[in-house]
């Protein structure tokens, strides 16, 4: 039983300091530094944690030359949820994919 009581600390502790590291990513107004934490999120495809950085990210953005590559990267994280919907309302080229999916679908279906 201690030897159980161990690992769950051991895990809780893990937990804790990778969720401050976030923390400090995500209240930082250094932007540069979100938009790589972001894609690097995505690449290992924890899209929750990207997602919340592009979705700041986009108002920073808006209206410059970054700002569809940051588009692109958050419409991605939801196709990458397998949000669909949210997906397909995203002014990119994740919008190729959903419908693919939804044609896909709909020949299955029929």
């Amino acid at each position: 039983m201690f030897k159980y009581k161990n690992v769950i600390i051991f895990f809780l502790i893990i937990f804790i300091f990778s969720s401050c590291k976030f923390q400090k990513i995500l209240k930082s107004t250094d932007y540069e530094l979100k938009f790589e934490k972001a894609k690097e999120y995505y690449q290992e495809k924890d899209y929750i944690k990207a997602t919340q950085l592009f979705d700041e990210l986009l108002t920073i953005y808006k209206g410059s030359s970054k700002a569809e590559e940051v588009n692109y990267y958050y419409a991605e994280c939801y196709y990458g949820n397998r949000d669909f919907i949210l997906a397909a309302n995203m002014p990119s080229n994740a919008f190729i994919k959903v419908q693919n999916v939804f044609i896909m679908i709909h020949r299955i279906i029929n």
